[in-house]
């Protein structure tokens, strides 16, 4: 869809935004997931996982929001914007994007339980914790 389709989707729908098509698959798809594009019937969708196991999953990279579908949709954010409309982007939450990157069934089985319950260094007790990609952040909750 074209900037120009978005642009005239909005009024027609005499909406205030100008929605930019977004699936939950772009972000996984930036992430290392195998989409399967779809057709006019389907949508995008994960044809294979970019992980088999949690343990690989720490070898995530960081996010590159600079090519691929990611960066076409943000260039269409840019250029709609720099055309002075006001425009609405979905972003998906954490646990969508990531039952994109591995089968949801091995990481909710594998992946729940080894980011909330860990022990606590030279304690020797299990608790909770509060998760965080920065460790010092990270503190047990007894």
């Amino acid at each position: 869809m074209s900037t120009d389709s978005c642009k005239a989707l909005r009024k027609y729908r005499k909406d205030a935004l100008a929605r930019v098509p977004f699936c939950l698959t772009v972000e996984a798809d930036a992430l290392g997931a195998h989409i399967k594009l779809g057709n006019a019937l389907t949508g995008p969708r994960v044809e294979n996982y970019a992980f088999s196991s949690v343990e690989e999953m720490s070898d995530l990279q960081d996010l590159d929001i600079t090519g691929g579908r990611i960066g076409a949709v943000l260039n269409a954010v840019g250029i709609l914007a720099e055309a002075g409309e006001q425009v609405a982007l979905s972003v998906e939450c954490p646990f969508t994007i990531i039952s994109s990157l591995i089968d949801p069934m091995i990481f909710y089985r594998d992946g729940i339980p080894a980011l909330l319950w860990r022990s606590s260094p030279g304690s020797g007790n299990a608790g909770l914790v509060i998760c965080s990609s920065d460790p010092s952040l990270v503190q047990p909750f007894t």
